[in-house]
């Protein structure tokens, strides 16, 4: 093979792998998105199941399915009485916070 033949075949072959990297890097690039929408949707579930409480003027925070064992926090998340919240969004529950924590 003369100097041009082995050239274009060193040219072909920097070539296929430029096209072989970019496709790592295309697949990288996805994976990488899946995993940000994995955290996403998880960082999405972990605070809509956290609730926020200020009982007394303390600020409390734990998730909704510990609250739930509890029939009052149960019936007050369900619905079955009207909630008041804080300025910062706390469901604001009027009692002594020392006696609750």
């Amino acid at each position: 093979m003369g100097e041009q033949g082995e050239s274009d075949l060193h040219a072909q072959e920097a070539e296929v792998r430029r096209l072989e990297l970019l496709v790592r890097k295309r697949k990288a690039e996805m994976e990488l998105k899946r995993l940000d929408d994995v955290v996403a949707a998880s960082a999405r579930e972990a605070s809509s199941s956290m609730v926020h409480l200020n009982i007394g003027g303390q600020h409390f925070d734990t998730t909704k399915s510990t609250l739930e064992r509890c029939h009052f926090f149960n019936a007050l998340l369900g619905g079955d009485y009207a909630t008041t919240s804080d300025a910062q969004g706390r469901i604001f529950v009027d009692r002594d916070g020392a006696l609750f924590g």
